[in-house]
C-alpha cells in the first residue's frame, strides 16, 4: 500500500513539475484590429484563441502583432511565443507548394492558409447559388418553336448572362481556380463547381435539383455525395 501511494505521489510530482514553455506551442498567426474592443485573435497550435482564453494548459495573457504571451495554469513563469520561422514551418510550406496551395498562398502560416481557403470556398458557393437561382428561373420559362410546340429552354451560363439573370462575369464559367457547369433536364437544374488541376486541395461542390449541397474531395460531386 505504501509503495503504491509513493508511486502515485511521484507521478503527480513529475506531472506538476513539467514546465510548459515556448517549445510546446506554435503561433501560426494573429488577426484582427488591436484597437477594437474584441482585440486580436491568435492561432496557436491550430486553435483560435483570444486574450484570457486557455490553450493547452496555458492562459493567453497578451496578443500582439506577431506574438502572444502565455501563462501556464500550473503556476510556471509567463513566456512569449512568436510566428513560426523554423525548419518545420519551411518544410510544411514546401509540401504545400507541391500540392498546389503555395501557388496562391505564399509562405503564410498554415492556419491562415486554411482561413483563406474557407473564404474562397464561401465566395464560390455564393456564385454557385446565383447560377442555380438564375437557372431555375430560366427553366420555368415557356418557349415555343415556329409550330407552337413547347421547347425546353437551353440553359447555359452564356444564355443566363445574356438574359440578364446572371452577372456577365460568370458567363465564362470560371472563377479563380474553380470551373462552373450547369446541367438541366426539363425543369430540374444541377450546378457544379470543380477546382482545376492547380487546386487539388479544394473540394468539388454541387447543388442538386432540390437545392441541396454536396461535396467530394478528389472527384466530382454527385447527388449521392455527402451533404454539406
Amino acid at each position: 500500500m505504501k509503495t503504491t501511494l509513493f508511486a502515485a505521489i511521484l507521478i503527480m510530482a513529475s506531472v506538476s513539475a513539467y514546465a510548459l514553455s515556448s517549445k510546446d506551442f506554435n503561433l501560426e498567426g494573429t488577426m484582427g484590429n488591436p484597437s477594437s474592443p474584441q482585440g486580436l485573435t491568435a492561432v496557436i497550435n491550430g486553435e483560435l484563441v483570444k486574450k484570457g482564453e486557455v490553450v493547452r494548459g496555458c492562459v493567453v495573457e497578451e496578443i500582439g502583432s506577431g506574438y502572444a504571451v502565455l501563462r501556464p495554469e500550473n503556476g510556471g513563469a509567463n513566456f512569449r511565443i512568436g510566428l513560426a520561422q523554423g525548419a518545420a514551418a519551411k518544410k510544411k510550406a514546401q509540401e504545400e507548394k507541391k500540392e498546389g496551395t503555395k501557388a496562391t498562398t505564399g509562405d503564410q502560416p498554415t492556419a491562415f492558409v486554411n482561413l483563406l481557403g474557407m473564404a474562397k470556398e464561401a465566395k464560390i458557393m455564393s456564385e454557385m447559388k446565383q447560377i442555380f437561382t438564375a437557372a431555375q428561373v430560366m427553366a420555368t420559362r415557356e418557349t415555343t418553336d415556329a409550330q407552337g410546340n413547347y421547347v425546353p429552354a437551353e440553359i447555359t451560363l452564356e444564355a443566363l448572362a445574356e438574359s440578364g439573370l446572371l452577372p456577365k462575369v460568370l458567363a465564362s464559367g470560371r472563377s479563380d481556380v474553380y470551373i462552373y457547369t450547369v446541367r438541366s433536364n426539363n425543369e430540374k437544374v444541377e450546378v457544379y463547381g470543380d477546382p482545376d488541376e492547380s487546386a487539388t486541395l479544394h473540394r468539388h461542390l454541387m447543388i442538386d435539383s432540390d437545392g441541396v449541397w454536396h461535396a467530394e474531395r478528389g472527384k466530382q460531386a454527385t447527388a449521392r455525395s455527402p451533404t454539406i
